[in-house]
């Protein structure tokens, strides 16, 4: 298997945990309700806390194909700063990511060279991007709207900013109670769906309960497998400092 432009893992909402809500999270006064900008910030603090994670990814092409990614995550700022270390498989241990706001970069161990990646660039072939893989958050990058509410949830429309967003378009379902995103539709510019992702197997790995299992839908390869599973999350208080092309080849976050 190659080292990639058409691959690398991504990747999972991560939960921040179970006391009360911020000034953010309370309802607006005037409708009962919280606003669109308040739900993201919920999602966002709930799957984007400043934390070391370890997750796989699991992709089986309807053809048969099959590769099984393992990961490390350091993350910090929700996610506006990340590294993601590959620990399987060994033709890819060493080919990391790093993600500085809205541009993602890859290492090649191979030549040693590091590479600007686009984040709706397909990771290794399978239904997830880069930009799923170092999960892109959605503030930076979207236009939140409220557009629907239910006894269970809030259904939410998400805009791109512009061009450097991974999709256009996004339709997000958000757990009233949870604060968590439960599925999402992903949609390119000329209204096509993209693809689906959806949230389940809600736990507390150490950060808040959230769902761990995402598992992704394509139309380009419906009988396709794309499950990514989050298996281990801590808190961890990260210095800006390691979030730097250079520290992709130095790896300073594993001594700290």
């Amino acid at each position: 298997m190659k080292l990639l432009l058409t691959w690398i893992p991504a990747l999972i909402v991560l939960i921040v945990g179970g006391s009360g809500l911020s000034a953010q999270d309370t309802p607006s006064s005037d409708t009962g309700a919280p606003s669109a900008h308040e739900l993201i910030q919920r999602v966002e603090k709930i799957m984007y806390p400043d934390a070391k994670a370890v997750a796989t990814l699991h992709f089986k092409a309807s053809n048969g194909r099959e590769e099984n990614y393992g990961m490390i995550y350091y993350t910090r700022d929700r996610n506006q700063k990340i590294i993601v270390r590959m620990t399987a498989p060994d033709s890819a241990v060493g080919s990391d990511l790093l993600m500085i706001e809205q541009n993602v970069w890859a290492y090649d161990k191979r030549s040693n060279r590091i590479m600007k990646i686009a984040s709706n660039q397909s990771f290794g072939a399978t239904g997830f991007s880069y930009g799923d893989v170092v999960r892109l958050n959605y503030s930076d990058n979207y236009n939140p709207e409220l557009k629907g509410e239910s006894a269970d949830g809030y259904q939410l429309e998400l805009t791109a900013k512009d061009r450097g967003a991974p999709y256009y378009r996004i339709e997000l379902d958000v757990d009233k109670r949870g604060g968590w995103p439960v599925k999402g539709v992903y949609f390119a510019r000329n209204g096509s769906i993209v693809k689906e992702i959806r949230y389940t197997d809600v736990r507390n790995l150490g950060t808040g309960m959230k769902p761990v299992v995402l598992t992704v839908i394509t139309p380009l390869d419906p009988g396709a497998v794309n499950i990514m599973t989050l298996h281990q999350e801590g808190l961890k208080d990260l210095p800006d400092r390691i979030f730097n092309k250079r520290n992709l080849e130095t790896r300073t976050e594993e001594k700290l």
